[in-house]
């Protein structure tokens, strides 16, 4: 009996789950709901949509080489040795005069987003020639 109450304790409340499973188990299970969160964030931005943004300076650019959705999960757990990490290698930026002066030529321009608060995590789009 008190195994099936323990059992439905530990469906129903996270605290609980500390409790009986260990440390290591919580992170990766942790991990991955909120990498599956993050992932029905990400959608597209347009230019336009993202002035205000800008002039907030909020918004971080990821370079293409980066997985969006693995800087979002790392700026949310707080995972600041690898952020810090893509900032000192120039992988995570902040639009510049001159990428900002390219993005206000091409109107149309479009992003991959990612809402992490405070900030917003964007990916030009890279058009295959």
């Amino acid at each position: 009996m008190l195994v099936l109450r323990c059992r439905v304790a530990i469906q129903n409340c996270y605290n609980c789950l500390s409790k009986y499973l260990p440390i290591d188990y919580l992170s990766i299970a942790h991990m991955k709901n909120l990498r599956e969160q993050l992932s029905e964030l990400i959608d597209r931005a347009e230019l336009e949509w993202l002035k205000p943004h800008i002039q907030k300076d909020v918004v971080i650019i990821v370079v293409p080489e980066l997985d969006i959705l693995d800087v979002g999960v790392a700026i949310s757990s707080d995972n600041t040795q690898s952020v810090q990490h893509w900032i000192s290698e120039q992988l995570l930026v902040k639009p510049s005069p001159d990428i900002l002066n390219r993005w206000n030529t091409n109107p149309n321009q479009e992003f991959q987003a990612l809402i992490v608060q405070p900030y917003i995590l964007v990916q030009e789009f890279v058009t295959e020639i």
